[in-house]
């Protein structure tokens, strides 16, 4: 619905509010034993996902639903006593929300070159979890069923005030404002549980008779911002604008507020006459900006306090703790620096490339700590990062027309990403030398998601089991490889290490995982490039749009594989990738895939080398065909216009290895309760009035 009001030229405003109603069912997609797509990835093709009678072979009837009783896999290798199919076929969990969306605005012309503009933004969105797990089968066939209910209230408001002055004097333009804006948010938790169920398909807390205690909890964020704007052109050929603000956040707690700015400046070289000898090109600017930008996200709600979670402790109140927090938490604060160009060849091509230099300083970063203090690690400002990139975006029109047209557009971004300083070690008082976050090591001249695990040597021939490589100081010249000689890091050695001792340095292989030599191995999740390119076209009343999106260069530690990789523990105890068919079988065999040894050989797919692959991949993200519907079939009706559409999101997806899609996290990675996102199809109706 959209209001608007304007009863005198100086006084204006208009109202927007919109209210939608969604049903979402999500069975079977949590992180554990009840993922369908952990189960069917990982559950051995010899299971029935139906329950057998063992003297006929025949389906067993279901006595309490219709159709075939499923297999919840007693005394299976794999997954027992589960069956995640059943359970979401079985089960319910779907969430309905209603959401409400209001936005007013009430500006003020003061005079010609001064107005006040208001604005003001809410959202409400309640939501409500019903989640019921049968009683008969599953996980809480035991407890006779299983009721959880969860109700999620979020209300947002934005209020912005803004005084715009706008004047030109003959070739000179101005335009400024002062502003306030206000933004906060409050998100109210509240859930309980029911088990002992009366009826198998209820969801209601009155269609169970034992309770769990329920809990709730509200979480509150707000940010308050004042800033200004000053721009300047001169006759529509140059330009400045600098850019003040200061924001104060929630989210810290003495050190709030943070102050921050840009200038920026522009030259519309093809204005100038000059440019007038050369056609070819139209519509040239160079611009160049500095400015400093603050970062706040990712560090939760109340990173400045210790966090503790009230308990029952037989009847009496108990406080368990949480997390550490940091009261002198503030900003992380970017310098970032960048120039770039646009401009046109002839009416076939616009370019548009920008360079950029980005240094963070106070990085929000988990600093490890001794763990006699009785917590891992402190959030604290400490450390530098610099990002660098190009980022390009050219566009062709293949055809131009009065009605057929065909546009190809192709972007991305070149990017890297460097450690400049890393925070400082508590244990000796000075910068880390490395800090290990998993399989990934974070050192000055590396990025943060560098590679730092062993390196996969492949398998002996001889008796088919894992090697990995083992760096090793031959301190006494004698060629054999002592235990006291082995390097367990290789950047914490080299740190000490002298020029002599470093040209001591040797590699050999080794069965112990234990033993493997921990070291950077070149490769980081970051491509050499990424970004999309698009086609867009037109003939006759028929449209068409196409997104395809693109990463080349960069690496991922594929996990979902490395659990289909295993070493075979009981017989039937888990999937195999089809890629072990290569395994070891008999001597001198060449071969990377080690023997299956029904799980008596240890870490045999641990993290290494061995499962960090390409993260190279193409995705068709979006197609869309429509029509618009020729207006004389409708010329004596009250329609104006009628376009009927199709699309279809996530069509198609080429990547290192089948199923394998980098694009699903931010490291590229793979997991066995990730889901890639689903293929869709969708059609549509617009009729105009």
């Amino acid at each position: 619905m959209n209001l608007t009001h304007n009863p005198k030229s100086w006084l204006s405003s208009t109202t927007n509010i919109g209210y939608s109603y969604g049903v979402t069912n999500n069975p079977g997609q949590s992180s554990d034993s009840g993922s369908v797509f952990w189960f069917v990835d990982n559950l051995p093709p010899i299971y029935p996902l139906f329950l057998h009678d063992n003297t006929t072979s025949q389906y067993v009837r279901d006595p309490y639903y219709n159709g075939y009783q499923y297999d919840y896999g007693v005394g299976r290798g794999f997954g027992a006593l589960t069956n995640s199919i059943a359970d979401a076929k079985l089960g319910i969990r779907n969430t309905k929300s209603h959401d409400i969306n209001a936005a007013t605005s009430l500006n003020i012309q003061i005079t010609p070159s001064l107005s006040l503009e208001n604005k003001l933004g809410l959202q409400y969105s309640n939501a409500s979890l019903d989640n019921q797990n049968n009683p008969f089968y599953g996980p809480n066939a035991g407890q006779g069923g299983y009721i959880y209910k969860q109700k999620t209230e979020t209300l947002n408001y934005n209020l912005l005030n803004l005084l715009r002055y706008k004047k030109s004097f003959d070739v000179h333009n101005f335009e400024a404002f002062v502003a306030h804006e206000s933004y906060a948010t409050e998100t109210k938790f509240m859930w309980a549980s029911m088990y002992k169920l009366v009826m198998p398909d209820g969801v209601e807390f009155n269609n169970a008779v034992i309770s769990n205690p329920p809990g709730s909890y509200t979480n509150n964020y707000s940010l308050e911002s004042y800033f200004g704007q000053l721009n300047y052109d001169y006759d529509g050929k140059y330009f400045l604008s600098a850019t003040v603000r200061r924001d104060g956040s929630s989210r810290f707690l003495k050190n709030k507020w943070g102050d921050f700015g840009s200038v920026g400046a522009a030259w519309l070289v093809s204005k100038e006459a000059f440019m007038d000898n050369v056609p070819v090109i139209k519509d040239l600017k160079l611009k160049a900006s500095y400015g400093l930008i603050g970062e706040q996200g990712g560090i939760g709600l109340y990173p400045g306090y210790d966090l503790f979670q009230v308990q029952n402790l037989n009847s009496n109140i108990s406080l368990s703790f949480v997390s550490k927090g940091n009261p002198d938490l503030t900003w992380e604060i970017s310098k970032q620096m960048q120039v770039g160009a646009e401009f046109k060849l002839g009416k076939f091509v616009d370019v548009a490339i920008d360079y950029y230099t980005k240094t963070t300083d106070n990085l929000i970063f988990d600093r490890r700590v001794g763990p006699s203090v009785g917590y891992a690690s402190l959030r604290v400002n400490d450390g530098a990062l610099r990002n660098t990139g190009i980022e390009f975006d050219v566009t062709a029109h293949l055809l131009q027309s009065k009605k057929n047209y065909l546009d190809f557009t192709i972007n991305g971004e070149l990017i890297e990403n460097r450690m400049l300083r890393l925070p400082i070690d508590p244990a000796t008082g000075k910068e880390k030398i490395i800090d290990i976050d998993g399989i990934y090591g974070r050192a000055v001249g590396h990025s943060i998601f560098d590679f730092y695990t062993r390196e996969f040597a492949g398998v002996n021939p001889e008796t088919g089991v894992s090697e990995w490589n083992v760096y090793w100081a031959d301190a006494n010249g004698d060629n054999v490889r002592q235990a006291t000689e082995n390097i367990k890091s290789m950047a914490d050695f080299e740190a000490t290490a002298t020029a002599e001792t470093l040209k001591t340095v040797k590699v050999s292989r080794t069965a112990t995982y234990a033993d493997g030599t921990t070291k950077f191995i070149n490769k980081s999740p970051f491509p050499k490039v990424r970004g999309a390119f698009t086609l867009n076209g037109g003939l006759g009343n028929f449209d068409i749009s196409a997104q395809f999106l693109y990463s080349l260069g960069g690496y991922a530690y594929d996990g979902a594989y490395a659990n289909l990789m295993n070493s075979g523990g009981a017989a039937g105890g888990n999937n195999y990738h089809t890629d072990i068919l290569a395994r070891w079988t008999a001597k001198g065999q060449a071969t990377d895939v080690p023997r299956l040894s029904a799980g008596q050989d240890a870490n045999v797919n641990s993290a290494s080398t061995r499962f960090i692959t390409k993260s190279d991949f193409l995705t068709l993200n979006n197609i869309q065909i429509g029509y618009k519907v020729p207006s004389k079939f409708f010329t004596n009706s009250p329609i104006t216009g009628v376009y009927l559409w199709v699309s279809g999101d996530n069509l198609f997806l080429a990547s290192a290895r089948n199923g394998f899609n980098p694009s699903s996290a931010e490291t590229g990675s793979s997991d066995q309760y990730r889901y890639s996102p689903l293929s869709t199809l969708t059609a549509g109706l617009r009729v105009k009035f």
